[in-house]
């Protein structure tokens, strides 16, 4: 949950949002192969998708 106020993309000040920080396939492509490490590996290899979701 964030204070709208600290929402710059969104019109008024009062009350608060739940913002998704979900990143959705990014990675899927290889891209985030350099920075993954050996528990990223480990968890994606138990997952229900690996390979996926990264």
């Amino acid at each position: 949950m964030e204070e709208m106020r600290h929402l710059e993309l969104v019109d008024g000040d009062e009350g608060r949002m739940c913002v998704n920080m979900e990143w959705g396939a990014f990675g899927d492509d290889g891209a985030l192969d350099d920075i993954r490490t050996e528990f990223d590996r480990e968890i994606d290899a138990g997952s229900l998708n690996p390979g996926k979701q990264l």
